[in-house]
């Protein structure tokens, strides 16, 4: 994220009618930006830091007016020196931040695009997809018809020599293992392929569903573990990882981390899934309250329509990805990695008759928080709830 700072001056327009860019965005401090202030434009597309004296020169420009009124504003409100100011604005000016009056209502070329794409998506309520969408419209995709796949490559070994590509698995410390059995079809009551297909019935012969510590290494070892590896490749890396569930370029981003409530065989508490060798690792024993259950997964537990014995909550370690496609739109492929998963979590558990529900809204920053996530670095996704029918569901 560029400074704005020792930009060239223009020349002497005092009196001339200034207005905010209609592609500039003003971003306010978060997490996400360091607690620091940011402007960015969907042209170029472009993000700059910004000081408070350069946040308020930029909301005295959403109306237009002289570059004299707008400085005479903000220097009435702030002790920042006249000269500086001055300096300042010039600088937003120079980085198309803040446009001539004129310029901002005829709206020309790429600026005219972005409000007829950010109007039209307004109306279906997908105002920060056109935002995403304007700034990565420009981005250089190798064309595969042509020499595309020669550009991939020799991208790859580039990145190769500056760091290794070896990111497979994620190790923590834990309390305790409890090995899971190695993924294989004789796991489930049915065909695995069926139940993935979702051509299974209940079996209304069969006792009531139990949700125990059998079932449950069952159904993550299917879903999470390792089925084999891809070795070789057009550049020097460690062998890929395969699972059940499909992943863009092997890259398989996703973390899954189980919540015991109620599963008998299993310490209640959080436990990573490890992808190889299969097995749970204890990172603590925990018992949540109903409240605070609901409070963490206000949709996953507190909407599901069952008795929910334990939740899955899906992260994404966002570099491995990130390593592979670099392009701002492959964002989505950790969306239909996490996606896969769960779908097939829930598959499996339904040939078994344990119920499932996915919820996308849980309390992200919490979970985070219980996990001890950086959010930055790996995130939560979504959740998977498994149990049984409720005892007093009528």
């Amino acid at each position: 994220m560029a400074q704005v700072t020792d930009m060239a001056e223009p020349g002497d327009t005092s009196e001339r009618t200034i207005q905010l860019s209609p592609a500039a965005r003003i971003v306010p401090p978060s997490f996400l930006s360091n607690d620091q202030w940011a402007v960015e434009t969907y042209i170029g597309p472009k993000r700059w830091k910004a000081s408070v004296p350069a946040v308020m020169l930029l909301l005295a420009c959403t109306e237009a007016q002289s570059r004299e009124a707008v400085l005479d504003r903000v220097e009435s409100l702030t002790l920042a020196p006249r000269d500086n100011l001055e300096s300042l604005l010039a600088d937003l000016e120079r980085c198309g931040l803040v446009v001539g009056a004129s310029e901002a209502s005829q709206a020309n070329g790429e600026v005219a695009v972005g409000r007829e794409i950010q109007q039209t998506w307004a109306r279906a309520n997908w105002s920060e997809a056109a935002e995403y969408h304007l700034s990565t419209l420009d981005y250089p995709f190798p064309d595969y018809s042509t020499n595309g796949r020669q550009i991939d490559t020799e991208r790859m070994r580039g990145y190769i020599a500056e760091e290794q590509d070896e990111d497979r698995y994620k190790r923590i410390d834990a309390v305790d293992r409890i090995a899971l059995p190695i993924p294989d079809a004789s796991l489930l009551d049915v065909p695995f392929g069926a139940a993935l297909r979702n051509y299974v019935d209940p079996d209304p012969s069969k006792d009531a569903p139990v949700v125990d510590g059998d079932v449950v290494r069952n159904l993550l070892a299917m879903t999470f573990c390792e089925v084999g590896r891809i070795k070789g490749g057009r550049w020097a890396r460690a062998p890929m990882v395969r699972r059940t569930s499909p992943s863009g370029g092997g890259r398989h981003p996703s973390e899954a981390y189980l919540l015991v409530i109620d599963v008998p065989g299993l310490a209640p508490g959080w436990y990573h899934v490890d992808v190889a060798p299969p097995q749970l690792s204890l990172m603590r024993e925990a018992r949540f309250s109903d409240s605070e259950l609901r409070e963490l997964f206000p949709l996953g537990y507190g909407r599901a329509p069952f008795e929910v014995k334990c939740l899955v909550a899906l992260t994404t370690i966002f570099e491995r990805n990130m390593y592979r496609y670099r392009e701002p739109r492959t964002f989505r492929t950790v969306h239909m990695d996490i996606g896969h998963l769960a779908t097939t979590l829930g598959l499996a558990a339904a040939a078994e008759s344990i119920m499932s529900h996915v919820a996308y809204a849980d309390d992200e920053a919490a979970i985070e928080r219980s996990l001890g996530l950086d959010g930055l670095d790996e995130g939560y996704m979504l959740t998977v709830s498994l149990g049984v029918p409720a005892k007093d569901a009528g």
